[in-house]
């Protein structure tokens, strides 16, 4: 039986976002990182209840499990839904933040500026891969 899950394609080639990331960076996180939690993925789940679910369901069915097998499932699955996200919501091309969101970040944080100082140190305390999402909740960021 074929592995249930495959890496997914960049949505932009490994030098886009050069110099912000380096090709070098995308590459050991894609072909490294994510790939891992693929395989691994792959492995837990062969023969399994989760073996023909989508990768979604396994989250959503493993998140709070119990048992060692069932986290490393939620773990594995969890990292290669967060990556394929975060590939994402990158792009090469520049762009601008919106007035809406110009205002929320002010609001919230002072400035954009402000708001890079901190996401940049929340990401240093990030056990992890250190990536920090800025979230909307009820009209607050």
């Amino acid at each position: 039986m074929p592995a249930p899950f495959k890496l997914a394609p960049l949505p932009w080639d490994e030098d886009a976002l050069a110099p912000t990331i380096s090709a070098n960076t995308i590459a050991l996180h894609y072909h490294k990182h994510h790939q891992t939690y693929v395989d691994t993925l792959n492995k837990l789940v062969e023969g399994s209840k989760f073996a023909d679910m989508k990768l979604e369901e396994i989250v959503q069915k493993t998140i709070g499990a119990e048992g060692p097998k069932d986290k490393k499932i939620f773990n594995n699955a969890a990292q290669v839904w967060n990556h394929d996200l975060y590939w994402h919501s990158l792009t090469p091309a520049k762009t601008e933040t919106g007035e809406k969101l110009d205002s929320a970040i002010a609001s919230a944080f002072g400035g954009k500026d402000e708001l890079i100082a901190r996401l940049a140190e929340a990401g240093k305390e990030q056990f992890g891969s250190g990536w920090v999402w800025l979230v909307s909740q009820r009209g607050k960021l």
